[in-house]
């Protein structure tokens, strides 16, 4: 099974917290700095993998940026998100 590394790292404004989940499991949570974790995840060839990163912070306009990279496939993920209301909930099916 691939060992997919993710990172999340505060860009700008005020971001607090960040949730992190994959697959449902809890991977990755606390205060809004830059993180990192490797987690090993299904053969993407045979089933989605699932990543939910949620943010708060203070109102509209902070962003953060979220990497994803899955050594031996296409897949490599990188952008920047930005939070409104407070919030930021990304959904990406890999």
């Amino acid at each position: 099974m691939p060992e997919m590394k993710l990172s999340l790292k505060p860009e700008s404004g005020t971001i607090d917290y960040f949730i992190v989940r994959i697959d449902g499991k809890l991977v990755l949570h606390g205060l809004a700095k830059e993180m990192s974790c490797t987690q090993t995840v299904p053969d993407p060839d045979n089933s989605d993998i699932i990543v939910e990163v949620i943010a708060y912070g203070k109102g509209t306009g902070p962003k953060y940026k979220l990497e994803i990279d899955l050594p031996g496939t296409d897949f490599d993920h990188s952008a920047s998100y930005k939070l409104h209301g407070g919030k930021s909930e990304t959904k990406i099916v890999i």
